[in-house]
């Protein structure tokens, strides 16, 4: 096997492994009861604020926990659209964004689903819709490291 190849080879278990770990995360997370969950973010949000030696408000906890938990379904999927474009880039049937993004949404659809059955939680729509944008925010910065990439070390 060539160097080419080789380094072929480790970006694509790179991207592959960003996939994974993102997924993993999410079915962890997902997997978790209502108040377990509640009391992970609740607790990130008291820490933030600990920092500065402030203590927040219910509103103004509620208010940044939602917006903790939407960053964080964000965070998660853009991951794994990052990883996912970044491995099918390698193939030229289809655009990479395609089957990344088929791929995501369904996965994003089956975690919501399988919130269902962790107590106290619920799978939402508009949290796959989420997923969904933080899938095409990871294939978009896919593309534009891939772009430059090849601007720097392609002829």
């Amino acid at each position: 096997v060539g160097k080419s190849m080789k380094k072929m080879y480790g970006a694509l278990a790179g991207y592959l492994g960003l996939a994974v770990a993102a997924a993993l995360a999410a079915v962890f997370f997902s997997g978790q009861p209502g108040t377990q969950s509640q009391g992970l973010s609740h607790g990130i949000v008291a820490w933030l604020f600990g920092l500065f030696g402030q203590e927040p408000t219910p509103e103004v906890m509620g208010t940044v926990n939602y917006f903790l938990r939407r960053g964080a379904h964000l965070f998660l999927y853009f991951c794994m659209g990052l990883g996912l474009c970044g491995a099918f880039q390698w193939q030229r049937k289809v655009p990479a964004w395609l089957p990344a993004m088929a791929l995501g949404v369904a996965f994003a659809a089956t975690d919501e689903y399988h919130q269902l059955f962790s107590g106290g939680r619920t799978g939402k729509p508009t949290d796959v819709l989420l997923d969904a944008c933080g899938l095409a925010l990871g294939c978009g910065a896919s593309y534009l490291l891939g772009r430059l990439w090849r601007k720097r070390h392609l002829p």
